[in-house]
C-alpha cells in the first residue's frame, strides 16, 4: 500500500490538512463531488480515532505532544543551520573538515526529514566533532554544546507520552482494519483530486492538497539546495580526513 508509512497520530493530521484545503475546489467541477469525498475521507480518520480513543489515547493529548516534538524539532534543524553557515563564515586559515560534518559539505534537505530522522542527522554531525581536522576551530566548543543542547531537547520531547502512546497502542483487529479503510480513502482521496485537477488544467497542485507528499515529494526547499549547501571553506591539504 502506496501510503503504509502513515501512522495512527498522522492520520488525523493528513485528514484536516486534506479537508481544510480541498475546500477551495468543492464546485469547481460538476465531474467530482469533492464534499462527498471529503466526509468519506473524515469518517474513515473519526473510526481510527474511535479506536485509539478506546486504549485511552485521547486526541488532545496528542495533538499537544505532537507540537512539543515539532518545536524541539525546529529548535534543532535551526542550530544545524547556523553551524553549517557559520562554518562558511570561517576565516580560510582555519583548518577543519566539513566532509565529517556534512556529507560533500552539504547540508541537505534536513527540512523534510522527521524528527527521529533529524535526531539520527544530528547524531552523525556531532560524531565529526571526533575528526582528527576539528579538533580545534574558532566557535568549535560553543556550536558543538548547542546541537547537543538541541538535540537532546528533541530526543527527550521525542520519549514523551506522545511517543510512549504511539509505541504501546495494541494493534487490535479493528484499529488495523479502521486504518486500513482510512488508507484506502486516502489513497483513492489522492487520485481523485489529482482527476480533478487534471480536468481543472491545475495538476501540479495536487500536492498542496495532501501534506505527506509536501514532506516527502516536495523539491528541496530554501537552504537545502544542493547549491547553497556548500560551504566556501575547504579543508587545507594538510588537514587529515575523518576516519
Amino acid at each position: 500500500m502506496a501510503d503504509d508509512y502513515i501512522d495512527y497520530f498522522e492520520i488525523r493530521e493528513y485528514t484536516d490538512h486534506f479537508l481544510a484545503s480541498s475546500s477551495a475546489l468543492v464546485g469547481s467541477s460538476k465531474a467530482v463531488d469533492v464534499t462527498e469525498l471529503q466526509k468519506l475521507v473524515a469518517s474513515k480518520a473519526d473510526a481510527v480515532d474511535a479506536e485509539l480513543a478506546k486504549q485511552g489515547v485521547k486526541r488532545g493529548n496528542v495533538r499537544s505532544d505532537r507540537k512539543d516534538v515539532e518545536a524541539k524539532r525546529a529548535a534543532l534543524e535551526k542550530e544545524i543551520r547556523k553551524f553549517h553557515s557559520h562554518l562558511d563564515a570561517l576565516d580560510d586559515a582555519e583548518t577543519f573538515d566539513i566532509d565529517a560534518f556534512f556529507p560533500g559539505g552539504k547540508l541537505g534537505s534536513i527540512s523534510q526529514l522527521k524528527p527521529a530522522d533529524l535526531e539520527q542527522r544530528a547524531n552523525g554531525i556531532l560524531r565529526g566533532f571526533d575528526a582528527p581536522a576539528n579538533a580545534s576551530f574558532t566557535g568549535r566548543d560553543d556550536r558543538k554544546a548547542r546541537i547537543e543542547a538541541a538535540q537532546a531537547a528533541l530526543n527527550k520531547a521525542l520519549g514523551g507520552k506522545g511517543s510512549a502512546t504511539l509505541a504501546s497502542i495494541k494493534g487490535t483487529a479493528e484499529l488495523l482494519t479502521a486504518r486500513a479503510e482510512w488508507l484506502n480513502a486516502y489513497a483513492g482521496a489522492k487520485r481523485i483530486i489529482l482527476g480533478l485537477l487534471t480536468i481543472l488544467g491545475r495538476k501540479e497542485e495536487q500536492r498542496l492538497y495532501f501534506k505527506d507528499l509536501q514532506v516527502n515529494e516536495d523539491a528541496p526547499r530554501g537552504g537545502d539546495s544542493g547549491a547553497e549547501g556548500s560551504p566556501g571553506k575547504t579543508p587545507p591539504a594538510e588537514a587529515s580526513p575523518a576516519e
